[in-house]
Parts: structure tokens; sequence; C-alpha cells
């Protein structure tokens, strides 16, 4: 019995990645933080999950109030028997009609009717608020503001008497067993899941297909471009005015939903319709779900190509942040081999510096600073985050 409860829940649902293997069982995974191997074959049920992370500790419930209570109910019930059983079947039925389309260029619609667009969309939602990364940020503003209101209350009650000495001796520390249980206020709201689901059918669906199904997906599937300045983060993202959402599907479907309203004058594609995929779309998504990902980029094949020449012209792992910017990975041999002559220059003052003789001294500043030039624009360029502009891409 024991051996039938789920330990390794998954974040990107197995059904999903499914759609980037060969024959539904084999895919290909780049690891951006390996050091060797970085390319190895995998399967879905050993990426993009979290052992127990949908698990609500039992410590955290009052059993006797809920004698009930199964703390594996987000995951068993929640996820793989309501959601991701609907989800992956709308997800089947997109595919296949996508594969009909690329054979005998038949209907090009993808959805019988508005009320599946509607469910795709909570699903997506969903999808997006489900991943670490948004725990992370969501939950750390909670306990951000739990610190606040208690120091709020610590000032508002400690005196100079005796129970205001105990108030003074109060520290607010947070407990992690919550998180998980915080969490569901969030990919659980259906308020929010609603908001989110009213955002993105405002936007343009256009689904795009490519024959040679090498799509990548990441754990971080779901990038979300912010294409305007200056415009607040909202709904992770999802529902910031003028994002552009790209969403790959399977390694032959990539849906792109764009702010119509805010870019009247895209190029004319078919909406809620299957359009060929260009050179230029399929290298806007890998470039991107590289970019995103936190760790793993996946692949039906092992072509990584285009990572590799990104890695080629910058001589390192790229990861873009919710601010628009490349973070580098450095290779740490690389900093030592730029940095030591530009390090190795304080020392060298304190040695110049007990010399009497002026001329050694103007020497020396001449090659510091003729040195600092050389040398310290190679480790901003290498090693400092880079932002790139729209245009590069």
């Amino acid at each position: 019995m024991a051996s039938n409860i789920p330990i390794n829940h998954h974040f990107v649902p197995e059904c999903y990645l499914k759609g980037f293997s060969l024959e539904r069982k084999q895919l290909y995974a780049y690891d951006k933080v390996k050091s060797l191997n970085k390319q190895y074959p995998t399967s879905s049920r050993n990426v993009c999950y979290i052992k127990n992370y949908y698990r609500i500790k039992e410590s955290i419930v009052d059993l006797g109030r809920s004698p009930q209570f199964d703390p594996l109910f987000y995951e068993v019930e929640f996820f793989s028997k309501n959601i991701e059983a609907k989800y992956c079947a709308t997800l089947g039925k997109i595919r296949s009609r996508a594969e009909e389309w690329l054979t005998n260029k038949s209907s090009c619609q993808v959805f019988d009717n508005l009320r599946d667009k509607e469910l795709f969309a909570a699903y997506i939602a969903i999808q997006r608020y489900r991943l670490p990364w948004v725990r992370k940020d969501s939950v750390g503003f909670l306990h951000q503001f739990q610190r606040k209101a208690f120091d709020i209350y610590k000032s508002a009650f400690s005196k100079e008497t005796e129970e205001g000495k105990l108030v003074n001796n109060l520290k607010y520390t947070s407990n992690k067993d919550l998180d998980s249980h915080y969490h569901t206020f969030v990919y659980a709201n259906e308020s929010l899941i609603n908001q989110t689901q009213d955002r993105l059918l405002k936007k343009k669906w256009v689904f795009f297909v490519w024959e040679n199904n090498t799509l990548y997906t990441s754990d971080n599937p779901i990038v979300s471009l912010q294409l305007l300045k200056n415009q607040p983060q909202l709904m992770a993202g999802l529902g910031t005015n003028g994002a552009q959402i790209i969403f790959p599907l399977s390694g032959r479907v990539l849906l792109v939903m764009y702010d119509g309203e805010q870019f009247p004058k895209k190029e004319n594609y078919r909406v809620d319709c299957f359009n060929v995929a260009n050179p230029r779309i399929i290298f806007t998504n890998q470039f991107y779900q590289y970019g995103y990902a936190k760790r793993h980029v996946l692949c039906s094949a092992k072509d990584f190509s285009y990572i590799e020449n990104i890695r080629k012209r910058k001589g390192c792992e790229l990861m873009l942040n919710d601010e628009f910017n490349f973070a580098v990975l450095a290779d740490p041999q690389k900093i030592q081999r730029i940095a030591r002559p530009v390090c190795i220059f304080p020392l060298a003052w304190c040695i110049v510096a007990k010399c009497k003789r002026w001329h050694a001294q103007i020497l020396f500043f001449v090659l510091l600073v003729h040195s600092t030039y050389k040398f310290l624009p190679k480790c901003i360029e290498k090693f400092s985050p880079v932002h790139l502009s729209r245009s590069q891409f």
C-alpha cells in the first residue's frame, strides 16, 4: 500500500511532457546546472518534479476537527484526478488535430466551441501558478507581510512593564511547513484563476505547427514577454498589459498569445487556427525556453544546437529573469583568468606606495589605468548581467 503513495510530485504534468518525447516514452534533457554530461536521455517521470511538493504537513492540521484529512489531497484528488485529467484530454485533442491539419490541411479550427477555449485558458493559468518560483514569490510576499504586521504589533504593545518586556522578547519566525498550504491560496484560488482566464481570453491566440517535431519546452514552459515598458507585473506575468505569451504544447505545436489592442498590426496570422511555423517563430521559442528554464530544457530529439550556438557566442549559460535581463552563470576558471590581472593591482600598489621615487608611482598609475580599461570591460561583458534589447532577437 505504501508503494502506491506518490512522492515525486510534478509541477509540470507528465502528460504534457510526453508530448515532447519519442513514442511517449523517452525525451532528451539539457541541464543548465550540471557542468558535465549536460545532454542526456530521460523520461517524463524523472524531470520537473519535487518530492512531496503538494503534501500538506500533518503538523499544521487539527486532526480532531478534520479526522478525514488527506495530506495528499492536492496531489491526488485536485491535480491527478481532476485538473490534469481534463487538461491532458484537451492537450491530446489539440495535438491530434494539429497532426491531421499537417497531413491534409483540413479544417484549421482548434476548438469546437468557446467553452473548450475557456477551460484551456484556466488550465494554462493553473499551470503557471503551480510552478516553484511562483510559490517562492507568493509565499515570500506573505511571510514579508506577516513580519511587517508582527513588527507593528510589537511596537504598539511594547511598554516599560512586565508585559511589555515579554513582548519585546518576541521574535518572528516563519514556519516552512506552511508553504505548501499557502501555495494552495494561489493555484486553487478560483477568483484568481477566473481573472487570469479572462485576461488570457482577451488576447489573440495563434497556433503554429512545426513539421520537425523538435520544439523545446522546459521546467518553466509558459514564457511571458513584457513588450511594454513600465508595466506592473500582474498574475505572474500572464495579466501584464501588452504581454506576449509563448507556450509550446508539443514537439510540433506552439501557442502564441498577443495583445491585439496594443499590437493591432501584428502579422496576419489566422487566430484560433493552425498556422505553418516559420524559422523565426521556432527560434523565438527555442531561445526563450532556454533562457527562462530554471534547470532543464527538454526536446524529443537530442538536438540542442540552438543552445550550443548561444553558449558558444557567450561562453557560459544564460538565465532569463523577471526583469528581462540575462544573469550569467559563468565558468569560475574564466573569471579567475580575467580577474587575476585586475585583482593583483591593489597588492602591487601597496608595494609601490612605499617606494619614495615619484616616477615609479606615476609609471604604475599609468599601467593601472591602461590595464583597467583593457581587462575590466571583459569582466563586465562576460560575467555581469547583460541587458538585451528586443531588436536583438
